[in-house]
């Protein structure tokens, strides 16, 4: 062994623990304070002793109160989803509302449509005339306008990619 290296080493090293308990032996410490000891550890003596160094469970305990206060102040996710289901349903209502409120004014501030205007189709059913008052039907004129070069091509009888060799 080198000289000066180690610490000293005392063989009457007083232990003291919390519960009272005291004894001597072998340390490089002169005197040492623990919390607990051989006497009064639950797993020889069998009895829970619960030891509190610096307010653990204190502190813990205070934690867990005031968790439980806020727990009974604050709504679960389900409630507040239904709240927000619930305004939603009634902002949608309202606007629901306010737009047939519109649709109702639009209707009556429509300008009135004159008796002459209308046309009354059961009344002409057994006349054998027609709606506009004459006996012929009316026919409209169908736009026969040529669209395509393909089509003008056979209205002329000059079919594009043949050649006439007459």
């Amino acid at each position: 062994m080198k000289d000066k290296i180690h610490p000293q080493y005392y063989t009457n090293a007083k232990v003291a623990c919390a519960c009272g308990n005291a004894w001597e032996t072998g340390s490089t410490q002169k005197e040492i304070q623990v919390e607990i000891c051989s006497k009064c550890h639950p797993f020889y003596t069998g009895k829970q002793k619960l030891l509190d160094t610096a307010r653990r469970v204190e502190k813990f305990e205070e934690r867990m109160a005031k968790k439980t206060v806020t727990a009974k102040t604050r709504k679960g996710k389900k409630i507040k989803q239904a709240t927000r289901a619930s305004k939603r349903k009634s902002i949608s209502e309202k606007k629901d509302k306010e737009t047939e409120k519109q649709r109702n004014k639009e209707i009556k501030g429509a300008k009135k449509v004159n008796k002459s205007d209308k046309v009354n189709p059961p009344a002409l059913l057994g006349t054998g005339k027609m709606v506009n008052g004459s006996d012929k039907p009316t026919t409209s004129k169908v736009n026969t306008a040529v669209n395509s070069p393909a089509d003008r091509a056979d209205k002329t009888n000059n079919k594009p990619g043949k050649q006439t060799g007459k």
